[in-house]
């Protein structure tokens, strides 16, 4: 059992580790592009969705995750100029 707990642990560290340097990454990106912290928080709304992709939620499939993913990025790809624009 304490093999178990360990392992578990160690494997919930490395997935919030990943996700902080996801989000890092992330606001690295939008800094690049130059959209700001205040433009994201007005904009929070719309961009709700796009901001977190991991969630510790067991009833969520892989299938599901796949469909978000392509939800996303068929929004992104028809929409994500405007989005963009009106962040900057």
């Amino acid at each position: 059992m304490a093999e178990y707990f360990r392992f578990s642990n160690e494997g919930l560290n490395n997935l919030q580790t990943t996700i902080m340097e996801l989000q890092k990454e992330q606001t690295q990106l939008m800094s690049s592009i130059g959209i700001s912290q205040a433009a994201i928080a007005r904009h929070g709304a719309h961009l709700g969705a796009f901001m977190q992709e991991l969630v510790f939620d067991t009833s969520v499939s892989l299938d599901d995750v796949k469909r978000s993913i392509a939800l996303k990025t068929d929004y992104l790809s028809n929409h994500g100029q405007r989005l963009i624009d009106s962040l900057i």
